[in-house]
C-alpha cells in the first residue's frame, strides 16, 4: 500500500510539475519586464516542489471486537460440535478479515485525498503568494521609476526656471537697447 501511495504521489507530481514551471516563468517573466521598464534590479522568486508526503496512513492488522454477546458466544462455540464450530470460526474470520481490509482500503484512500487535498490547496497558496509578491515588486518598481521622474521633472522645472527668468532679463536689455538706439536716432 505505502508503494500505492508514492505512485500517487508521483503521479499528483507529475500532474502538477508543468503547472508550477508554467507559473514559475510567468513570474519570472513579469519580473523581468517590470525590472527592464522600470530600470530597477531583477530579483528571481523562489521555487519549491509541489508534493510532499506528510501523513503516512497506518493499517490495522486486528479489530477488537466488540459484539453483544462477546466472551458468551466464544463459550457457546466450545461447546457445538466441531463441524458447526469451525464453520463459525472460519465465517467469522472471514468477516474480519473482509472489515479490516475494508476499514484498510478506505483509510488509504483517506489519505491519499487528504494529502491530494493538501497538495492542491499548497500550490494555490504558493502560488497566489508568489503572485501577490510580483504584485508588490511591479508596483514598488513603478513608485521607483515614478520618484526618479518627479525628481528629474522638479529638476527640469527649476532649470526651466532659470531660464526663463534669464529670457525675461535679455527681453528686458533688449527693450533697452531698443530705447537707447531710439534715444540715439533722436538726438
Amino acid at each position: 500500500m505505502e508503494e500505492q501511495l508514492k505512485a500517487c504521489a508521483q503521479r499528483v507530481l507529475q500532474a502538477l510539475q508543468p503547472h508550477q514551471e508554467h507559473a514559475n516563468a510567468l513570474t519570472r517573466e513579469v519580473r523581468q519586464h517590470a525590472a527592464e521598464l522600470f530600470d530597477v534590479p531583477y530579483q528571481a522568486p523562489a521555487t519549491e516542489g509541489a508534493f510532499t508526503i506528510e501523513h503516512e496512513p497506518y493499517w490495522l492488522r486486528e479489530q477488537v471486537d466488540v459484539g453483544m454477546l462477546g466472551e458468551a458466544a466464544s463459550l457457546l462455540e466450545r461447546l457445538m460440535p466441531q463441524a458447526l464450530r469451525r464453520t463459525r470460526i472460519k465465517r467469522r474470520i472471514l468477516r474480519k478479515v473482509d472489515q479490516l481490509v475494508t476499514i484498510n482500503v478506505e483509510k488509504f484512500r483517506w489519505t491519499t485525498l487528504q494529502q491530494i487535498d493538501h497538495t492542491f490547496r499548497r500550490f494555490r497558496g504558493e502560488l497566489d503568494e508568489r503572485l501577490q509578491q510580483t504584485i508588490k515588486a511591479t508596483r514598488g518598481a513603478a513608485e521607483a521609476a515614478l520618484n526618479r521622474r518627479e525628481e528629474a521633472q522638479a529638476a527640469i522645472e527649476g532649470e526651466v526656471g532659470v531660464l526663463q527668468a534669464a529670457q525675461e532679463e535679455l527681453l528686458a536689455l533688449q527693450d533697452l537697447q531698443k530705447v537707447g538706439e531710439q534715444m540715439e536716432e533722436m538726438g
